[in-house]
Formats: C-alpha cells, sequence, structure tokens
C-alpha cells in the first residue's frame, strides 16, 4: 500500500522515555474530529481530507487467468477497483501492473467510479518460469485526492511451471498454510525506533501486511479444490484446508481492526481485534492436516495474551490520563511481544510444511530415478514412507474413475494405463494415493499427473 507522501515533522519526543501518553495520545484523539476523524493518515495529501467527502480507491481484488501459467503462456492480470470513499472520483487515473518490480503495464482509467462502483482493469504478462511476485498500484501518480492514500496496493504471487510428471495437491495444502503464517510472521518484526510517530506508521505497515499475508495464504487454500474434478473435492482434507482458509479470511479482517485502530487511536478498537485474533489463534492450533498438528502454535497464544495485557493496559490509560505510562516504551514493549509472536508463526510454519513434504509419496521412473516426465506405457513406480499398503486412483478430468489397484508394502507400479489395461492418452489426470502406515494411521494424498507425448 502506498505511503502518505506529507506527515508532520516534528517528533514526539526525544527517545524512549521522553513522552507521556497525556502529552501526545491524549490531545491526537481530541483533535481527530477536528481533521476529518481520519486519525494519523488524515496528515495526508490534499484538501479532501479536511472534511469534503473525498473518494476512496482501493484494490479490492487480484487475480491471474489462467491461475496456474506454464511458461510462455500469456496471462491476464486483473484487478478489481473499487471506490470506497464517499465522493466520486474526478479525474482519471493510472494503474500500474508490476512483476518482480518491473512495470508490465500502465492502464489509463478514464470512467468516474462513484461511490462503492467498481472497475476492472486487466493487462496481459507472458509468464517465465518460476515464482513471481505480483504488484497492482491504483492511481499510481496520486492524481485523485482520496480519503486513504496508503490502501492503494495489493499483491500476490504467481506460480508458472511446466506441467509434467506428478505435482502433490496435498502438498500445496500444506504449502498454503504455512504460506499465510510465515509471511504474517515476517511482517510482525517491526524494528525499534526512538520517533513515537515512525513507530505507529511501522505498526501500521506491519498489521497491514500481516493481514495481506493470510489473505494469500487464504487464496492458495481455497485454489486447490478447484483444481481436482468434482469426485474428489469432497476428500476430509480439503474441507480442512476450507476451514483454515476461513479461519486466515477471520485473520486478515482482524488486522483490519487493528489498523484501523491505530489509525484513529481507538485503543479500544485495538484490543478488541487482538481478542479475536487470540480466538481464532487458539482455533487454528487444534487443526491437524493428514496428522501433521498446528499445535505449536499454542505457544504464540499465551504471547498474545502479554500482548492483550500491555495493549489494554494503554487503552486503560488513555481513558484515564494516566501520565505514569511512558508511551515510547509501552508501544515498543507491545511489538516486542508481536515480534516474538511473529518469529513462533515462523517457526512453525517451517516445521508444518517440512513435515508435510516428509511424508509425500515419491513418484520414480522403473529405474529409481525421479519421475520428471510421464508417458502412456512407461512404468511408474509410487513409494510413501512409512507405509505397509498402497491403494491408488487415477481419476480423469470429467470425475471417472480410470483405474485402481493396491499393493502389500511401501511401493506400487503403475504402467500409464486404465483398469482393463489401455494405455491412457496424453494430458492431465489427477491420482488419489492412500496409504496405511505401520501405526495403522491412514492418509490421503491428492495429486495430479502429466502423461506427455
Amino acid at each position: 500500500m502506498r505511503a502518505v507522501t506529507h506527515r508532520p515533522t516534528a517528533r514526539f519526543g526525544g527517545g524512549i522515555g521522553t513522552v507521556r501518553l497525556r502529552k501526545v495520545l491524549i490531545p491526537l484523539i481530541v483533535l481527530l474530529p477536528l481533521i476529518g476523524g481520519g486519525g494519523l493518515g488524515s496528515w495526508g495529501v490534499g484538501a479532501a481530507q479536511f472534511g469534503d467527502d473525498p473518494p476512496d480507491l482501493v484494490v479490492e481484488e487480484l487475480s491471474a487467468d489462467p491461475l496456474e501459467p506454464q511458461p510462455d503462456e500469456v496471462v491476464e492480470l486483473i484487478a478489481i477497483v473499487a471506490n470506497r470513499g464517499r465522493g466520486r472520483v474526478l479525474q482519471p487515473f493510472s494503474v500500474f501492473f508490476e512483476v518482480d518490480e518491473q512495470m508490465v503495464a500502465n492502464v489509463r482509467v478514464t470512467s468516474r467510479p462513484g461511490r462503492n462502483a467498481r472497475v476492472e482493469v486487466r493487462a496481459r504478462w507472458t509468464a517465465l518460469e518460476g515464482t513471481h511476485r505480483v504488484v497492482v498500484r491504483v492511481d499510481a501518480f496520486q492524481e485523485v485526492p482520496e480519503a486513504d492514500e496508503r490502501n492503494n496496493r495489493a499483491e500476490m504471487d504467481l506460480v508458472v511451471q511446466r506441467l509434467e510428471g506428478a505435482r502433490s495437491l496435498t502438498l500445496d495444502l500444506f504449502e498454503g498454510v504455512a504460506l499465510g503464517l510465515r509471511k504474517a510472521g515476517e511482517a510482525m518484526q517491526v524494528p525499534p525506533n526512538e520517533d513515537l510517530f515512525l513507530l505507529f506508521e511501522d505498526f501500521k505497515a506491519a498489521s497491514r501486511k500481516a493481514g495481506e499475508a493470510f489473505a494469500v495464504g487464504a487464496d492458495r487454500l481455497e485454489l486447490v479444490p478447484t483444481l481436482l474434478p468434482p469426485a474428489l473435492q469432497g476428500e476430509a482434507q480439503l474441507q480442512t484446508g476450507g476451514e483454515i482458509a476461513a479461519i486466515y479470511r477471520a485473520f486478515t479482517a482482524s488486522f483490519a481492526e487493528v489498523n484501523e485502530g491505530l489509525e484513529r487511536l481507538n485503543l479500544q478498537r485495538l484490543t478488541s481485534a487482538f481478542q479475536q485474533i487470540r480466538e481464532d489463534l487458539a482455533t487454528l492450533s487444534a487443526y491437524a492436516l493428514e496428522g501433521v498438528s498446528l499445535q505449536g502454535l499454542e505457544g504464540s497464544i499465551a504471547l498474545m495474551d502479554q500482548a492483550l495485557a500491555q495493549a489494554e493496559e494503554l487503552r486503560q490509560a488513555a481513558e484515564e490520563g494516566n501520565e505514569e505510562v511512558d508511551t515510547d516504551a509501552a508501544v515498543q514493549e507491545l511489538l516486542d511481544v508481536l515480534a516474538q509472536i511473529g518469529q513462533e508463526w515462523v517457526a512453525v510454519a517451517e516445521g508444518f510444511v517440512q513435515s508435510g513434504s516428509a511424508q509425500q509419496a515419491q513418484f520414480l521412473t522403473a529405474g529409481g530415478t525421479p519421475l520428471e516426465r510421464a508417458r502412456p506405457q512407461e512404468e511408474i513406480v509410487i513409494t510413501a514412507p512409512r507405509a505397509v499398503r498402497l491403494a491408488l486412483e487415477i481419476w480423469d478430468e470429467a470425475g471417472q474413475r480410470l483405474f485402481r489397484a493396491e499393493s502389500e508394502g511401501d511401493a506400487l507400479r503403475w504402467q500409464g494405463t486404465d483398469s482393463s489395461g489401455r494405455p491412457l492418452p496424453p494430458g492431465q489426470y489427477f491420482y488419489r494415493l492412500e496409504v496405511l502406515e505401520r501405526d495403522g494411521r491412514s492418509r490421503v494424498e491428492l495429486g495430479r499427473i502429466f502423461l506427455s507425448e
């Protein structure tokens, strides 16, 4: 999201311990209604922030078509731009599309969307193999005076890879869960700053980035079922992924509330958002995906209780005008606890995806090397760690089961045929592999396999 171009240059204090709560927060809270009720962000650009009814352009949605492009394929990047302000946009504006920090399109929007109106903006990009960061910026030249100049950006990761061999969609679920936690945890690492104003700005930026990270994780989780035929969309792991995606959406909403609480210096709103994050974190920690638990999040729940207590202390001090509370130190202590929470999330994310990867099946050639390209009638060997029995099903895109076989032990062989022994034509197929492990636990792996010419 774009930074505010103007802000007060006066420092809130001379460093840690020099600013008192009444001298900083209380006057600001009193002054907010006089400057338009917009909070710190109202010290921005243009007269629209001072009592008019300005528009507020935001990127409401960013997507790609196709969602899983192959190298050299033309991809349409699609941004839904919405006006969430009260006023109509009165002038044209630009929308920048960037891939890996390189601009690929500058689209000029000449329509003038009114309140709650939406505009679809598209750009084309030729896909390159790898993982790419796509960023869209609306009103890139700041031509439109807005209520909030910092919410004009959205981003997403786009994976470009050749559709060859086998790919585990169950592992995609693990990676989606880990992505949200890891990126949010990284966003919460706010460095110390003696300038209280800048510290608040960093705090707000961290809350926005954390919310965006959980939204990206939810997107990844919600994508997986759409890649499977309807007959396989009822698997329990997909339901689990959907429920975790819903929790991630709730995290995104709560971090938006954190940002609003900071923006308007509404500490009650801040503590309420923290309480909701704590409750959703407790719910998330009870989940497991194919036997891999998120129980490790319990450590961050205890830290969240500390953050809640500190936020509540700040709120009460603000309401009571307690001059003994050192604002710089109190805010920095709160951010230190949030940074610890972020570190916990990163550690849990890494362990979660590592555990998921360790139990995934391996697709090998008849010679025992990793399968890079599968061809009809060529033998494929599927192995799974700790397995005592395997059951493999192959499905087509229409949702018809074409093949089923079972094998004792930790390996199963398939020649790229249907159950009658007829070679399958080149194309995309889906596999469902049920694994019975030595300890009696059963798990399922879903994925795609591509038979090449």
